[in-house]
Order: C-alpha cells, then sequence, then structure tokens
C-alpha cells in the first residue's frame, strides 16, 4: 500500500487511520528505496551509478564507464522464481 514517491508513498496519515503508518513500517521504508531501484531495473540502477556501482580509487572515467555498461542487474521477484532450475 504505501511506496516511495515513484510509487506514491505516503507517510503521513490521520491519527484514527487504521492504514496510518506505525513506527516499524516508517523505520522500514528508508530501505525500500534499495528495494523500490531494483525492480525498475538496469537502466535505473545505471542512471544511479555512484550510488550503487562506485568508481575505483585509481580506476579511470573511461575504465568505469566500460565497468558500468558491462554490469547488469537481474530482476529478481517471484515470477522469475518459476524460470530458475530446480523450482
Amino acid at each position: 500500500m504505501y511506496s516511495s514517491i515513484a510509487f506514491n508513498r505516503q507517510t503521513i496519515a490521520p491519527a484514527d487511520d487504521v492504514f496510518a503508518p506505525n513506527k516499524a513500517w516508517q523505520d522500514m521504508s528508508e530501505h525500500w528505496v534499495l528495494i523500490e531501484d531494483l525492480i525498475q531495473g538496469t537502466s535505473h540502477l545505471r542512471s544511479k551509478q555512484r550510488k550503487y556501482l562506485f568508481q575505483e580509487l585509481r580506476e579511470n572515467d573511461e575504465s568505469y564507464e566500460n565497468r558500468l555498461s558491462r554490469s547488469t542487474c537481474p530482476l529478481f521477484s517471484a515470477g522469475s522464481k518459476k524460470c530458475w532450475p530446480g523450482c
């Protein structure tokens, strides 16, 4: 029901609302950004390159861009599990 800005996350609700997020939900919500970015896939993660794929200390920019272009992020979801061997 609740999610990030991209997913219309609502963080404030009236106190008498049974669907109002409690403290546990609010504490967890900061960690959902990574999950939401992963759900959007490789191209979205590449757009946030410095956040998720750090450049090595002595790595030049061209090498970093090459490594970034080779990096992929497989989408692991409940639906993709059907495709896994042995499942």
